[in-house]
């Protein structure tokens, strides 16, 4: 796998395989951060501070926005904020809990059903289509 490998091609590579929900969001929040960090790098005359400041999730997220932000993609950040809400309740708590309220959030990006958790017959299915999406949108960001 090389630095300046395709975000689709990194996407295959990393999440081809996966048969855990949990790890489908883990391993998606990572590539969605990568993408995002790119994409607030190249907009910086001096990216090697942002690299030193070795910004967090949120704060990736919130430059991003800043910098890239349109009319209309809302429901696409909240997301993306969504995830990253999921991703820190599965790194951070032994038992997360109901996460539906998080889950609605991705529903701009596919249909989701009624009961639909990390346990749903459809989660792998229903959770690829949606880090397709988020990673493909988030690195578009850079283009």
């Amino acid at each position: 796998m090389t630095q300046g490998q395709h975000p689709v091609e990194r996407m295959d590579y990393h999440l081809d395989g996966i048969t855990e929900a949990e790890l489908l969001v883990l391993k998606t929040h990572l590539l969605i951060e990568k993408a995002l960090f790119t994409a607030v790098q190249r907009r910086l005359p001096n990216p090697y501070f942002l690299q030193k400041a070795k910004p967090g999730f949120a704060q990736l997220l919130s430059l991003a926005k800043a910098f890239f932000y349109k009319e209309g993609q809302e429901e696409i950040w909240e997301a993306i904020q969504a995830l990253n809400a999921i991703r820190n309740r599965l790194a951070h708590e032994l038992e997360p809990g109901d996460m539906k309220s998080e889950l609605r959030k991705m529903s701009c990006v596919t249909h989701l059903p009624d009961d639909f958790s990390l346990e749903h017959p459809s989660a792998l299915s229903v959770l690829n289509h949606v880090a397709g999406f988020l990673i493909g949108f988030a690195s578009s960001l850079s283009t």
